[in-house]
């Protein structure tokens, strides 16, 4: 790394690190399973008439959401499958390791020989019939004073522009899972400019 005269007192360093967040692929085929097992049981009940917002289904309606969850099983399944064959659902978190704060921050993740996907999605457990049952979603807790803009996703890039961290401190780089299709030869890399470093690179690590 450069240093200037200016820059020689404090100078943070940086890392980012490419965290998987895969679904939980056993808690979500329980849940199916029990769900399936609920509609067969009303299934074998006298059928009634659909008053949804009044919480009476019809068959109808729990045949539905029975077709809902098979189509939620198959596409958990695929996306398992993708995973395995190297497409990762990936949060870049950056860290500033530092002793003293810092502004300014652009931060560029950048691969090669591999891409990002910016269409893919995880998919979304089905809402039950009584409006219950969504499923929860990762959150880091927000940062006072933070904001993030200059947010560009490319097929092989990802940037964005913090208006600061504190000293030891991290954020995601976007909020979106990036779904990155990687082989042994795929290197992700990251180029970080600030108020107080010049420039500074270095492999993401993958956790």
């Amino acid at each position: 790394m450069v240093m200037h005269k200016k820059h020689l007192e404090f100078q943070p360093h940086y890392w980012v690190l490419a965290h998987v967040h895969e679904p939980d692929y056993v808690t979500e085929l329980k849940f199916i399973g029990a769900e399936l097992a609920v509609i067969e049981h009303k299934l074998g009940k006298a059928n009634t008439i659909s008053l949804p917002k009044l919480g009476f289904f019809s068959h109808a309606n729990w045949r539905w959401y029975a077709h809902r969850l098979e189509d939620y099983q198959e596409a958990l399944m695929h996306y398992r499958d993708d995973v395995a064959g190297g497409v990762l659902p990936v949060k870049f978190i950056v860290h500033n390791s530092g002793d003293l704060p810092d502004s300014g921050i652009y931060v560029k993740v950048k691969l090669t020989n591999g891409k990002i996907d910016e269409k893919k999605k995880v998919p979304e457990r089905p809402e039950r019939l009584d409006g219950g049952g969504k499923p929860w979603k990762f959150k880091l807790p927000k940062l006072e004073g933070f904001a993030r803009d200059g947010v560009k996703i490319t097929p092989h890039t990802v940037v964005a522009r913090f208006s600061g961290l504190k000293a030891h401190d991290g954020a995601v780089l976007v909020n979106q899972l990036v779904h990155v299709h990687c082989t042994e030869e795929t290197n992700v890399l990251f180029q970080i400019s600030s108020r107080n470093v010049p420039h500074e690179t270095g492999l993401v690590e993958l956790a």
